[in-house]
């Protein structure tokens, strides 16, 4: 339905693939030239830069979906949980706080940022030992 952010997903989750995030990164390049869906791709790829343990890809390819009118939210949004996950608390809540409801997919990304920054004030309460970080 040409849809390449369903694309990018399918080979993100297709774990009978060996290189299955790099497949994804892959198509997803490939379909942003085609300017089809730019931002969700765009937003998808930096996940999966994360997954491969590259969060500073991830970081670039969310500040170029920011730049796309509608989207600085959700892209915020993302960099928060990604920072979040590498125990980077108060830069997280940071950008938590930035997310507006009045964008595309706004509500929705308001909520998530609110619920997550109270996660992030209960985690950087914890003693650093009991909090495992990926990076």
């Amino acid at each position: 339905d040409n849809n390449p952010v369903k694309v990018v997903q399918s080979y993100r989750n297709d774990f009978t693939m060996p290189d299955h995030l790099q497949q994804a990164i892959a198509y997803g390049e490939q379909s942003l030239s085609s300017g089809i869906m730019v931002p969700e791709v765009l937003l998808e790829m930096a996940d999966i830069q994360y997954d491969v343990g590259d969060p500073t890809k991830a970081f670039g390819l969310l500040d170029q979906a920011a730049r796309i009118q509608g989207y600085a939210s959700d892209a915020t949004f993302r960099k928060g949980r990604i920072l979040f996950m590498m125990g980077r608390y108060s830069d997280a809540k940071l950008c938590f706080q930035q997310v507006r409801p009045d964008e595309l997919n706004g509500e929705r990304v308001y909520a998530e940022a609110q619920m997550s920054l109270k996660d992030a004030a209960v985690y950087e309460r914890l003693p650093r030992a009991h909090v495992q970080s990926k990076f």
